[in-house]
């Protein structure tokens, strides 16, 4: 399996009308799950505020081929391309989503030392919304703070899909942050959503890097890690 994480800025008007045509994913070839979606800057605030013309894109496919072929024919592609792309190999899931199935995910070995990236989502329960921004907020102020970490994003899908993205220097450095080494507010939000869970379906998945495609200037700190993902 295969996944990629898309980010292109088009204006305010553009991303309405792309977001609103999301569902045709649905019938694209090779595509096992994809979302298009509203992006936000993660931090400690407790309602984000939307990236005024960004928009995002998740999505996990049958094979490169399969990525390929989207981006060479289909509209929604169409409005990506002036953007740019990571590609990633899922190899860790914690949580179940029903459209990813772990057993196609890679390797879950991962070298400490080598860059990752982290994909949470849920499907939010209405009633749950404001422990989980509270929750949320702080978990996203300490990840900001964090050494290791490159570059994040949120993306939403309101008023049910809530995710986030986010790019570490190295899989020990992620680590650190879940395990609490600079804090305890993410080990905080997971021990909350355990007792009463905020989410109807949610989902962490981890990422090998493979490359990047396209500028990625627009997303401060990306740059770091170029170097590791050259000829990728």
């Amino acid at each position: 399996m295969l996944a990629s994480v898309h980010l292109v800025d088009c204006g305010p008007r553009l991303v309405v009308k792309t977001a609103r045509r999301g569902r045709e994913l649905r019938r694209v070839a090779g595509l096992r799950y994809g979302e298009v979606t509203l992006t936000a800057a993660l931090g400690p605030r407790l309602l984000p505020e939307p990236t005024r013309g960004r928009l995002g894109m998740f999505a996990f496919w049958e094979s490169e081929e399969a990525l390929e072929e989207f981006l060479a024919a289909n509209p929604v592609a169409r409005t990506f391309a002036a953007g740019w792309h990571l590609r990633l190999q899922p190899t860790r899931i914690v949580g179940g989503w029903p459209q990813i199935d772990e057993s196609a995910l890679g390797s879950s070995a991962m070298d400490d030392g080598e860059p990752a990236a982290a994909l949470t989502l849920g499907l939010l329960r209405p009633s749950q919304a404001p422990r989980f921004l509270r929750a949320s907020a702080r978990a996203e102020g300490l990840a900001l703070k964090s050494p290791g970490l490159v570059a994040s994003t949120g993306f939403a899908r309101p008023p049910r899909l809530v995710s986030t993205f986010s790019v570490w220097k190295t899989t020990a450095a992620m680590r650190s942050y879940v395990e609490g080494a600079h804090g305890g507010a993410h080990r905080d939000a997971v021990r909350a959503h355990a007792e009463r869970p905020f989410h109807r379906e949610s989902a962490f998945i981890r990422f090998r890097l493979l490359g990047v495609k396209g500028d990625p200037s627009a997303w401060p700190g990306l740059s770091e890690l170029e170097p590791a993902l050259a000829g990728a």
